[in-house]
């Protein structure tokens, strides 16, 4: 057994198809790379550490070097995010995905990189990996009534084709409440090519007036009915604009997602808007160092991020 990343003629194929069959065993109308295009489309290979033969990868994870950046503490702190673990179904329960996370953990170090972040619900496998929950979120449950006064909907529109310069401008509409992973406009753009994600901005004739009051909801077969991403002047704006493209997209009840320090103005605003809020970890992280643990327990990453 050894760890390689997929280059080999036949690599890449393969481990599309353990991939699909291990994180999509019910089908999907796209393929998995289209959901994760920043790790696993074409030439991306380096960002896919497989464990096997040099015949077939058997086990699967990527891990994807970034920066944490702003808020305090200063951040400015190299990170691995790590996703797509998988094992391949006739290998499963031999610690494959354990040894490989052993692997990545030395990459980690190797490459400077001061933690491991993932997003998963399998906390005992993760835990014994030595992987503990960081930072936290809040999920509000924002009601979609079929009307609202408030609203006007002709001032908000779904965008489908992003210039860069829009991206460049909801990249700085993004409330800042602390480090988060630096973001090129051009992944920006990228990244909202992933299917069934859907951004609706304010009607505007400039990227940064259309940019002021945005939410983007859905990323391939997850975080479906989910903002994940937005940016408004106030909580009320961003609930307004939550239950309009819930509207828009047929929801009778949209999930929010936010960083947990928020200021007590927005919550006081989201706590009165919302039916229900819980506080739940943001991520998984393996730390390098107490240093490091600190900087993540202070930030909070954004939904087209995570892998």
């Amino acid at each position: 057994m050894e760890i390689f990343h997929p280059k080999e003629v036949g690599h890449r194929s393969a481990l599309m198809r353990v991939l699909q069959d291990g994180l999509r065993p019910d089908g999907a109308a796209f393929p998995i790379e289209a959901e994760y295009p920043l790790v696993l489309g074409q030439g991306k290979e380096a960002f896919s550490y497989c464990l096997g033969t040099s015949e077939k990868p058997l086990a699967h994870a990527n891990l994807w070097p970034r920066r944490l950046i702003g808020g305090t503490p200063s951040a400015d702190l190299r990170i691995g995010l790590v996703g797509n673990v998988v094992t391949h179904e006739q290998y499963r329960g031999q610690g494959l995905a354990r040894e490989l996370l052993e692997g990545l953990k030395q990459e980690a170090s190797k490459h400077g990189l001061k933690a491991l972040v993932l997003w998963s619900d399998l906390n005992a496998f993760y835990q014994k990996c030595g992987f503990s929950s960081c930072s936290e979120e809040l999920r509000w449950l924002i009601q979609v009534p079929r009307r609202e006064n408030s609203v006007n909907e002709s001032q908000v529109v779904l965008q489908h084709e992003p210039s860069l310069e829009l991206c460049a401008a909801l990249l700085a509409s993004r409330l800042s409440l602390g480090p988060t992973i630096e973001r090129s406009a051009k992944e920006f753009q990228t990244l909202l090519r992933i299917p069934e994600v859907s951004l609706m901005t304010t009607e505007a004739t400039t990227p940064r007036a259309a940019a002021a009051t945005f939410t983007i909801m859905g990323k391939g077969c997850d975080m479906i009915g989910v903002v994940h991403e937005w940016g408004a002047v106030d909580a009320f704006a961003l609930v307004e604009q939550v239950r309009a493209q819930g509207r828009r997209l047929g929801y009778s009840e949209v999930l929010l997602l936010t960083p947990a320090r928020l200021p007590e103005t927005w919550l006081e605003i989201l706590h009165k808007q919302s039916s229900q809020v819980q506080r739940h970890p943001m991520a998984l992280a393996w730390c390098h160092d107490d240093a490091a643990r600190k900087v993540l327990d202070h930030s909070f990453i954004w939904g087209l991020d995570s892998i």
